[in-house]
């Protein structure tokens, strides 16, 4: 019994002490994070586990990130999270932040992470004919995500990427979504068991590009 008692003891203290946090394009590193008038700037800075972390939520302001600012893009690796103690990052106003990839690279990118949500975030990447990369939404190797309230448009067409990437992955929600401007597949689920599409809206809007990655293979 002795035992059950430390351990409710130790989730209710994790539990009380979750924060929320904020990050914006004019936030700075030397602001405490934890108000709209003093929010971070960058997400590595946010994301450090010693800030936003397991039981956390990150609460993203309006305007765009990524690519052509100093936020730099979003990398979650390594952050095993449990049930109850998701790690959590939110618009403010839905589809208002905007993560912008140069077609080079993901523009949200989850790795070896379990209990991660996203939730109303805007993605795009772009059409780069010297890259092999450049996807909105790229999870791998990860467990009990949720992908939610999200659009996501134009992955490197020049490259054989997805709208949404879920690869080597387990019990993967992805719901009241929105993908455009692609030329494989809106939602990749590659190696992976457990995963959950619904509500998600997909459109291709010009599809394939001449030169770009499977060109000549038929509709």
């Amino acid at each position: 019994m002795l035992w059950w008692i430390v351990f409710f003891l130790l989730v209710m203290v994790g539990q009380a002490q979750a924060e929320t946090f904020y990050i914006s394009p004019t936030g700075s590193n030397s602001n405490d994070g934890l108000t709209t008038s003093t929010p971070w700037l960058t997400f590595t800075y946010a994301l450090d586990a010693t800030r936003a972390s397991c039981g956390d939520t990150l609460i993203l302001r309006n305007g765009p990130y990524g690519d052509g600012t100093s936020t730099g893009k979003i990398t979650i690796s390594g952050r095993v999270c449990t049930a109850g103690n998701e790690l959590i990052l939110q618009a403010e106003n839905q589809r208002q932040a905007k993560i912008l990839d140069n077609g080079t690279g993901r523009a949200v990118y989850i790795l070896d992470s379990a209990y991660i949500t996203i939730d109303g975030l805007y993605a795009r990447s772009t059409d780069n004919s010297g890259a092999t990369s450049g996807t909105p939404f790229f999870t791998i190797r990860n467990n009990h995500v949720t992908l939610k309230n999200l659009v996501a448009r134009n992955p490197n067409r020049y490259a054989n990427v997805h709208v949404f990437a879920i690869e080597d992955s387990t019990d993967v929600l992805i719901e009241n979504s929105e993908g455009y401007v692609f030329h494989r597949h809106c939602v990749e689920m590659w190696r992976s068991t457990r995963v959950t599409a619904r509500q998600v809206y997909c459109n291709p809007r010009g599809g394939r590009i001449a030169g770009g990655n499977n060109a000549a293979a038929g509709l």
